[in-house]
Formats: structure tokens, C-alpha cells, sequence
């Protein structure tokens, strides 16, 4: 089926109104944002009384996230008022799938099928956690728009042979810019720096490096005040251990539609055989630990497995789910470093408790973007998938999504 420029418009302008029935519904499909919408509040309006006001306050209530993004939803409420604020947030999340669709086309500019990756592009407007940070005006797309940017300009440092170090500097320049609205991201940095060194010399590199720690000084005063103040850190005591199940669990949800829906008649055997040794040896590793550990000292956050496992009260449900993940993890990877990204997005959140609203749509996009991995490259490249499996699946988290949280 052949889909020119002006029928792809219109696919996406009719999912921009989808978004626009949302916020009069009121969709809180991610279960939370509602009441982060509901929380944040306080710091939006301690931020009318002026930034210094707001900031103490917000450091005050023992925040560890980054204020920028309510001091500037206060300004907007300011001028625009609530209603014309959240339209024009709503708007600006909208960009989000169009921007992966650019970084798509850049990146695969060889794919047999742009059409197939306008349709991939559109899973974001599936996802639960962007509809509903879309709604209720959270920081989560905003700040992903920014690492958009950033990994657009990266990809243009790899494909152009010219202007190399204009692409990347910029690159890095959004990715901090999204790291103050969430600092999450900063921890992308360093895959940053080792994509910068394969591409520039290093010299250019280190002046670089000089620029990004100018640009990274307020945040450096930023941590000086907030303990200076005395703010309770008591929520960054993550425990890696126990989270590393729930990461693996979500790790799987999102890769296994991708290789459910990956065209090749011999994947169940390379997922199998090809990774026996080392999915074998981790996938022991894991179950030993999942059992060995006090079950009743384990702090487990959100996601798909863990939520059936609650609802069937089947507990190795979960177990399975960072299993598979294991599997398709090393079915797709072939290399740290290449699973670097994936490795860093983990570490980026020191909580003992995670939640699957942390890792979506990232890493989707990651998975996409910045994957090392050949298969995944060859796949998209061409058009190796079954785009119907794609948007049905995402399609059905997203119904059941809404159907679980208006019944709960």
C-alpha cells in the first residue's frame, strides 16, 4: 500500500485529535499522571512568587528532580492561562512522534519502505505514559522532545560526512537542555562522549568537553544547594538487585513485539541456540538470585509482569518475564557496548522502586535509534516487520491499559 506525503499528514493529524479527545476525557491511561498533575501543583504556584521563591520551596519538600519544568508551566499558566496552556503542551508533545519519524528517515535512508517506518513512528501515539503526561501537563514529554532533537542531531553526526562537529555539538547541547528538565538523561552522556571520540578528533573533543561543563554548571550549583539546604535524599537508595527484575521484565514487553513481528522463519531457532550459552548461564544466574533473596525485602515497582503476577497472584510470572528478557536481549545484542544505552537508561533511575512509566516510549525509541544492534537495523532497513502485530499490540496495552486504571 503506497502512502504519499498528504495521506501520511492526514494519519497524523487525525492522531494529534485523538490526543485532543484525551484531554477531554481526561485520559490517565499511565495510572499516575494524574496525580503527579495533582502533586506538582504546589510548585507551580510557589513559582508565581517569583523563581527564588519557588526553587527553596521546591527543594524544601525534598524533591530530587529537576524544578525548570515548573517554574516554566507557571509562566505559561501566567500568560496563557490553564486551559490554552495545556492545548499548546498537548501541541508541543504532539511533535514527538513526527520528530522519531525525521530520525527514522534520517538513519535508514536506504529503507525499501518509508511508509513502514511513518507507521512505526505512530506506536508513540499508543503509548499510555505519552497520552497522559499529553494530558495532565507532566515533564515527561517535554524533556523527551528535547533528547528527540538530540539524538536527530547525533544520528546527522554519523550519516554526514560535513559539519560533523556542528551535528554533534548540538546533540550534546539538547541532551543537556532535556537533562534539566529531567536529569535522568544526563546519564546518556557518556555514550555520548564514546560516539564523539569514533567521530571527531580529540582535540575537537576536548573543547567539546570544556563547552558541556560550562553549560553544566548551574546544575553543579543546583546539587551544592539542595544539600546546603539539607534536603532528605532518603529516595536515591536504589537497590539494583531487585530492580534489575523489573527492568528485565519491561525490557521484554517492549522487544518481544519486535521480534514477534520480525520476518524470519529461523528467529525462534537463533533465540534459542544462538544465545544458549549465555541466556543459559544468565537465565540461571537470575533465578537463583530471584529466589535466593528474602521475597518479603523485595521492592518492586510497575509493569506488565508485575501487575499479572499480582492479579493472577502467580509470582513467577514475573520471574518469566526477566527471562525472556534476557533472552531477547542477547538475541538482539552482541555486545556491552552496544547494549551501553540500554545499561545506562537503567542506572539513570536510583530508586528502590521503578516504574514502567520511566522506560516509555524511550525505549522503544532507544531500541530504534540508538540500538547497535544488526538485526534491528537490517529489519527497519528492510521493512522486516509486520506492522500490524506492531500497532495491534500497542494498540491492546492501550485499551488495557485504560479498561485497568478506570477499574482501579
Amino acid at each position: 500500500m503506497i502512502i504519499n506525503k498528504n495521506k501520511r499528514l492526514y494519519i497524523y493529524l487525525f492522531c494529534v485529535f485523538t490526543l485532543f479527545i484525551s484531554l477531554i476525557l481526561g485520559e490517565n491511561s499511565s495510572g499516575g499522571s494524574k496525580l503527579d498533575s495533582i502533586i506538582t501543583q504546589q510548585f507551580v504556584e510557589n513559582f508565581n512568587y517569583g523563581f527564588l521563591i519557588g526553587l527553596d520551596y521546591f527543594i524544601s519538600t525534598n524533591q530530587i528532580h529537576s524544578p525548570i519544568f515548573y517554574f516554566l508551566v507557571s509562566k505559561s499558566i501566567l500568560i496563557f492561562g490553564n486551559y490554552l496552556s495545556s492545548i499548546l503542551y498537548l501541541l508541543i508533545s504532539s511533535l514527538i512522534p513526527l520528530l522519531f519519524y525525521k530520525i527514522l528517515k534520517k538513519k535508514f535512508l536506504n529503507s525499501k519502505n518509508k511508509n513502514s517506518l511513518f507507521a512505526i513512528s505512530l506506536i508513540i501515539f499508543l503509548s499510555p505514559y505519552f497520552r497522559s503526561s499529553s494530558v495532565w501537563l507532566t515533564n515527561d514529554n517535554f524533556a523527551l522532545l528535547f533528547i528527540l532533537i538530540s539524538f536527530y542531531f547525533l544520528v546527522c553526526s554519523h550519516v554526514k560526512l560535513q559539519n560533523r562537529t556542528y551535528y554533534y555539538f548540538f546533540s550534546i547541547l539538547f541532551l543537556i537542555i532535556g537533562s534539566y528538565i529531567r536529569q535522568n538523561y544526563s546519564f546518556l552522556f557518556i555514550f555520548y562522549v564514546i560516539k564523539g571520540f569514533e567521530i571527531l578528533n580529540n582535540k575537537t573533543m576536548l573543547y567539546l568537553l570544556f563547552c558541556t561543563f560550562l553549560l553544566s554548571l548551574p546544575a553543579f550549583f543546583y546539587i551544592e544547594k539542595i544539600f546546603s539546604m539539607g534536603s532528605n535524599l532518603s529516595l536515591m537508595r536504589p537497590n539494583y538487585l531487585n530492580n534489575l527484575f523489573i527492568y528485565l521484565s519491561i525490557i521484554s514487553f517492549y522487544f518481544f513485539p519486535f521480534f514477534f513481528a520480525e520476518n524470519n522463519k529461523h528467529k525462534y531457532k537463533n533465540l534459542i541456540f544462538n544465545q544458549k550459552k549465555i541466556s543459559f548461564l544468565f537465565s540461571i544466574i537470575i533465578i537463583l538470585l530471584f529466589y535466593l533473596n528474602d521475597s518479603e525485602k523485595l521492592i518492586f515497582g510497575g509493569g506488565v509482569f508485575l501487575k499479572l503476577s499480582e492479579i493472577t497472584q502467580l509470582s513467577y510470572i514475573l520471574l518469566l518475564g526477566s527471562v525472556l528478557g534476557i533472552f531477547l536481549t542477547t538475541y538482539y545484542y552482541k555486545s556491552i557496548k552496544n547494549l551501553l544505552p540500554l545499561i545506562l537508561i537503567f542506572f539513570s533511575f536510583p530508586f528502590p522502586t521503578l516504574f514502567q512509566k520511566y522506560f516509555d516510549p524511550i525505549l522503544i525509541i532507544v531500541l530504534l535509534i540508538l540500538s547497535g544492534s544488526k538485526i534491528i537495523n537490517k529489519n527497519l532497513k528492510e521493512n522486516n516487520f509486520n506492522i500490524y502485530f506492531l500497532f495491534f499490540y500497542f494498540l491492546g496495552f492501550l485499551i488495557a491499559s485504560n479498561y485497568y486504571y478506570l477499574n482501579n
